[in-house]
């Protein structure tokens, strides 16, 4: 028994490991990182597959892949370096895109691996690829590998919330030879301005037409007047000084050829900034609801048979009932329901369905009152139920009960499932109505003379004998007649007179 638990665990080992392999595949990209950007860097491929990196602050151990089969990684999720040792200096992986963007990953003093994330980027034209350090060193990377995307759907991306681009690593040059741009080991850059020069980034033809605006964000509050503008055109932002952040909004601007952007400032002063990004706002989230105005009940209720019935024609809207219960006033030996219509709005609905109650007026309702009705969607957007006639009251007669409450309300469910409904406030919609027992025959007149006297008395008795029965008989309304209800009778003609 111990071998074969021993046997399992081992088999639960090796599927776990082939499903982690096969969830990460990977693809060792090491050997193409062959240049330095700066003159007074070197790099050594060692005989074990490694390279040793001897690095000056932000100059880079690249590769050039643009017009390779490597300048395209949109089949991959990441590209990840990882070191001999930990790191003794801040680095940072940058994947320069053709429209000259960037992708950028940054990685804190101490660590052995680090991983760029593609996300939700365009990675099927990429010019070059770089591992930059913050200080002078030398480091010795081990392997860079990039890692397939998974063959599952992507994580869908959240309309409701913003979605950001970094821009930070790209704003790195000057218009003004007396400024200086520095990149401080905690992420932030600290920007040494002249009156009205520029630190700028530079694209050449970079398309930001799905993003809404560029933001600059501060340390502190801006010790001047602050500027932040878009090339070519003259689309740009001012601020005054004391702001924590300056946004510039495109708006209807045509962004689709951007050759550069920058940050200016009003005098000399130093901005330490923290954050530069592209965003797109969030759209609202949709809220679907029942339009009440349009939630239109058809029925109609008749009294007497054949040539004497008398029938009325309703149609009523839920805003209508929403004021208070509809009642049907006229006697009532039938009420037929036509059919149910409503409209949805602000999106697109599913399982729609009209929920009912029918229960004597006297009680509350309970779950086995409750019918449900499916409605189907029309071409033109309608929901509709339509009932084929179906006739309630046969089902409500009751010799206890006369007066009844149908009650109404419409749920829906939107695309993730959330539910909405119309239900008046949740009170729901009522229409009340009486049959024509109790509409015609007051209480206490058990042989339907249209008194109470003692002839009443005497139909209970017979009734109670078995020799008869009256509909009206049970006066008291406790589903029984007997001599209680004699008694109810008595009473009723000692208040008459």
């Amino acid at each position: 028994m111990k071998k074969m638990f021993t046997l399992i665990a081992l088999m639960i080992c090796a599927i776990a490991s082939y499903a982690q392999e096969e969830e990460q595949k990977t693809v060792d990209v090491t050997s193409i990182f062959s240049y330095c950007w700066n003159s007074a860097e070197t790099q050594t491929h060692n005989e074990d597959g490694s390279i040793t990196f001897n690095s000056v602050a932000w100059g880079g151990l690249a590769a050039w892949v643009k017009d390779t089969p490597n300048g395209d990684l949109s089949a991959y999720s990441k590209i990840v370096f990882e070191f001999a040792e930990a790191t003794t200096v801040n680095t940072q992986i940058l994947v320069q895109l053709a429209d000259e963007s960037n992708v950028s990953a940054w990685g804190n003093v101490g660590i052995t691996e680090l991983a760029c994330e593609f996300g939700e980027n365009d990675m099927s034209a990429v010019n070059q690829i770089a591992l930059q350090t913050s200080a002078e060193t030398v480091i010795t990377i081990k392997r860079v590998y990039l890692v397939e995307k998974s063959g599952g759907e992507p994580e869908p991306v959240d309309p409701t919330a913003d979605q950001t681009k970094d821009l930070m690593p790209d704003f790195k040059g000057v218009w003004n030879e007396a400024e200086t741009v520095t990149d401080k080991e905690d992420g932030t850059k600290e920007y040494v301005a002249a009156e009205w020069g520029g630190m700028n980034a530079w694209y050449g033809t970079a398309d930001w037409s799905e993003w809404d605006a560029l933001v600059v964000e501060f340390a502190e509050a801006t010790p001047c007047a602050t500027k932040l503008a878009i090339l070519p055109g003259e689309l740009a932002a001012n601020a005054e000084a004391g702001v924590t952040s300056i946004k510039l909004e495109f708006g209807d601007a045509d962004v689709s050829a951007i050759e550069q952007a920058a940050l200016q400032a009003a005098e000399a002063c130093t901005l330490n900034i923290t954050k530069i990004y592209l965003i797109k706002y969030g759209k609202p989230a949709e809220t679907l609801s029942f339009d009440a105005e349009r939630s239109l009940l058809r029925f109609y209720a008749s009294s007497g048979e054949n040539e004497e019935m008398v029938q009325t024609d309703y149609a009523v809207t839920f805003a209508e009932m929403s004021l208070e219960p509809t009642k049907i006033e006229n006697p009532v030996d039938a009420l037929v329901f036509r059919d149910f219509t409503t409209i949805v709005t602000g999106g697109e609905a599913a399982l729609v369905e009209l929920q009912g109650w029918c229960y004597p007026a006297d009680r509350e309702k309970t779950d086995d009152d409750m019918m449900r009705f499916p409605l189907t969607q029309n071409s033109d957007g309608t929901w509709i139920y339509d009932f084929t006639n179906m006739d309630v009251i046969p089902m409500l007669q009751s010799d206890s009960h006369h007066d009844w409450v149908l009650e109404f309300c419409v749920n829906g469910n939107d695309d993730n499932g959330n539910t909405f409904t119309l239900n008046n406030g949740g009170e729901n919609y009522k229409i009340l109505f009486s049959d024509n027992l109790a509409s015609s025959v007051k209480k206490g007149d058990v042989n339907e003379d249209g008194k109470v006297d003692i002839s009443d008395i005497v139909a209970v008795i017979n009734q109670i004998a078995g020799t008869n029965k009256f509909p009206n008989a049970d006066v008291n309304e406790d589903d029984k007649v007997d001599i209680s209800d004699i008694v109810a009778i008595i009473n009723i003609i000692a208040e008459a007179n």
